[in-house]
């Protein structure tokens, strides 16, 4: 998917401001009282986020003409407090937005060690969880798990870093 963007000599900078304004209608899109929807246009978002990422590490670009790298998280921890918000789960959606930012910005670092990727709360993770309680039914169930999910992936980062489960 990279290489025709690179051929096109598209700029990752536009498409992280692509990533923003896609995360931005998704945020936007929680205030009708939709569910799905914000979900699946944060999940796009995200995705156009790493595709600039990608894009500005193969191309030998800068893709920060964009803003900030936490913007599109920033964006979806928003999202996600304002699903929380309408799903009476505002505490639990917080605690999730601010458990997903600090495992994107701790997974953006390279030095960091801990938990293998697949047990991290990313952005990602926590919004496909909330797509499928959200499927089911079942979306404030899926935040309280969420959450449990992020609380324990965060210790297990900060564990794994000590090197108490690391010596058993």
């Amino acid at each position: 998917m990279v290489t025709p963007l690179l051929r096109m000599q598209l700029a990752a900078s536009h498409v992280a401001l692509a990533a923003l304004g896609v995360a931005a209608l998704g945020v936007l899109a929680v205030y009708p009282g939709w569910t799905v929807v914000p979900l699946l246009l944060l999940l796009v978002a995200l995705m156009i986020h790493m595709l600039s990422a990608r894009l500005a590490t193969i191309g030998q670009q800068n893709a920060s003409g964009a803003g900030p790298d936490w913007l599109v998280p920033l964006l979806i921890a928003l999202g996600i407090c304002g699903m929380g918000w309408l799903h009476d789960g505002l505490s639990d959606a917080v605690y999730l937005g601010i458990i997903t930012l600090v495992s994107a910005h701790l997974a953006g670092r390279r030095g960091v060690s801990g938990p293998p990727l697949w047990a991290w709360m990313t952005p990602g993770t926590a919004l496909l969880l909330l797509l499928a309680g959200a499927l089911i039914g079942q979306f404030g169930g899926a935040l309280v798990l969420s959450t449990l999910l992020g609380i324990c992936s965060i210790a297990a980062m900060a564990l794994m870093r000590e090197g108490a489960l690391a010596r058993g």
